[in-house]
Order: structure tokens, then C-alpha cells, then sequence
């Protein structure tokens, strides 16, 4: 449920810049639009990845130079990212009570998940829905969810479709990506693959793995589309190497039965391994039936 403001490409991007000869923090800050303090964490975080020479910041921020010109909503930011919440929410609160739509998501995310407050789902609901009345499609994102599920309020699929609807019209993967299961199984709408299809796609493309993984299940299935078990294949794989346990056993299957590749149970060892790891039922009965086939 977590707003994905700052991506890890953007803070790789961020780090790339602060390692460059002569570079500064508040340089970069200035160029990326984030303060100098997550400039330096990020910095760090990345440098041995992107340059194992320098794996610290020789830079210093002081306590005073943080707080220099700093908005209340950076300061919010930054506590927020270092999971200081109770500064986090010292900054927020009067934000989102005077009507900022970040720092009322930002409630409506703490009080969701627990996060420096006791977890309330009341209360979550109360800052998402500002947040989300004002157009912000993280909150109408997490707004449909809540609905989806009963979280603090009556489970209502309806509505869930309509804070769906709202978040993923602006471009919000999960929201695009909730939207799209919404429509496969019928639930808030009457069913319908085709619609299911071109969320579950909007989503996917933008590297959404769960959207992927059910996008690839589409394909293999014939449902919403022509079936194809390579272009299921090509979504399976692009969400597997991220790291989803249902895509990686879909892999599994695949190349254990010779759909969309040619037949290999070594490969699909490989990618039921990789899901029961995780804990994938699915795959750790497949891997136990190979086993005693003695195809392991």
C-alpha cells in the first residue's frame, strides 16, 4: 500500500549524479528535486553497486544544515524515508490538516500499516479519502484496496472499482493492476477478460510484476486474447526475474510441459526452486512430484 514516490531507478539516477567527479549534494538535491540528506543515503546505499571504490559519502550534513531552508514537508520527506515517523508525523500533521494531499496520504499510510501510530484503519480511511477527493491517485489507490477488503470499512467491490478506476485512469500501475483483476474475476463488475486484458497490460508495462504474472496467465489461457504461450512465456519471465514466486512456477510449468519453449525439466527445476523458496505450494509439490518421478 506504500506510495511509490521515489523509485529505485530514480534513486539510482540520484546516485549516479552524486558519484560523478565534483559533484555535490546540494547540487543534486537541486537538480533532482530532493534534499541533500536522501541525496547522501542513497549515495551511499548505491556506491558500492555503481562505483565499489567509494562506498561512503565524504560529504557532511550537519544537523543545522539539514534543517536550513528546509519545508516542513521535507523535513516529513526525509524523516519519513530514514523511518523517523514520529518526526514524519510532527511535520505531516499540520500539513494535512490544513488540506496538503501528500501529507494526508502519508497519514492514511501510517495509520494503515502502523508506522510510528497505532495501526487504525478508521483513521486511515479518513486521510485517504482527502487525499483521494483532492485527486491524489496513490490514496485513491489505497482507498479502493481497503474497500476491496474491508479494511475499515463494509467491503464494498463497488466502490473499490470506482477508487480503482479514478488512480489507475491517472496511470497508477497497481491501481491499473487491481483494476484488471477486478474485471477477470467479476468482482464490482460484470466479468470481462478484454477489459481485464488492457489494465492488466497498462500495468505490466510499466514493470508492475503482479500484472505481469496474471497478464502471462491470460495469454496461456486464451482469455481476453488469442492464446499464446510465447507472449505468455515473455510475461512470465519478466515477472519471475523480479523475483514473483507465482510467475516463477508458471515457468515452471511451462517448461516442464514444453509450452512456449521446448521442454527442459532442468530449467523448470529451476524456476519451481526458485518459487518454493518462497513458500509457493504449487511449485514445492511440483519439485516433490519431479522427485519421486526421478525427473530431479
Amino acid at each position: 500500500m506504500g506510495r511509490n514516490k521515489y523509485t529505485d531507478q530514480f534513486r539510482r539516477s540520484v546516485a549516479e549524479a552524486a558519484l560523478e567527479e565534483g559533484a555535490t549534494l546540494k547540487a543534486v538535491g537541486e537538480k533532482f528535486g530532493v534534499h541533500p540528506t536522501l541525496v547522501r543515503n542513497w549515495k551511499i546505499k548505491f556506491s558500492e553497486e555503481l562505483d565499489p571504490g567509494d562506498s561512503k559519502s565524504d560529504e557532511i550534513i550537519t544537523d543545522a544544515d539539514f534543517q536550513k531552508g528546509l519545508t516542513a514537508a521535507q523535513r516529513g520527506d526525509a524523516a519519513f524515508e530514514a523511518g523517523d515517523y514520529a518526526t514524519a508525523l510532527k511535520e505531516w500533521r499540520p500539513l494535512a490538516e490544513q488540506g496538503d494531499a501528500i501529507a494526508q496520504y502519508y497519514l492514511g499510510l501510517m495509520y494503515a500499516t502502523g508506522q510510528g501510530v497505532p495501526l487504525n484503519y478508521e483513521t486511515a480511511m479518513k486521510w485517504y479519502t482527502l487525499a483521494a477527493d483532492q485527486g491524489d491517485a496513490d490514496a485513491q489507490c489505497n482507498l479502493g484496496l481497503m474497500y476491496a477488503t474491508g479494511q475499515g470499512v463494509p467491503q464494498n467491490y463497488e466502490t473499490a472499482v470506482k477508487w480503482y478506476t479514478l488512480a489507475a485512469e491517472q496511470g497508477n500501475a497497481p491501481a491499473q493492476s487491481n483494476l484488471g483483476l477486478m474485471y477477470a474475476i467479476g468482482q464490482g463488475v460484470p466479468q470481462n477478460y478484454e477489459t481485464s486484458v488492457k489494465w492488466y497490460t497498462l500495468a505490466a508495462e510499466q514493470g508492475d510484476a503482479q500484472a505481469q504474472c496474471a497478464l502471462g496467465v491470460m495469454y496461456a489461457n486464451g482469455e481476453g486474447v488469442p492464446q499464446n504461450y510465447e507472449t505468455a512465456m515473455k510475461w512470465y519471465t519478466l515477472a519471475a526475474e523480479q523475483g514473483h514466486a507465482g510467475a516463477q512456477c508458471n515457468l515452471g510449468v511451462m517448461y516442464g510441459n514444453g509450452e512456449g519453449v521446448p521442454q527442459n525439466d532442468e530449467t523448470a527445476v529451476k524456476w519451481y526452486t526458485l518459487a518454493a523458496e518462497q513458500g509457493n505450494a504449487v511449485a514445492q509439490g511440483k519439485l516433490d512430484v519431479m522427485c519421486r518421478n526421478g525427473d530431479v
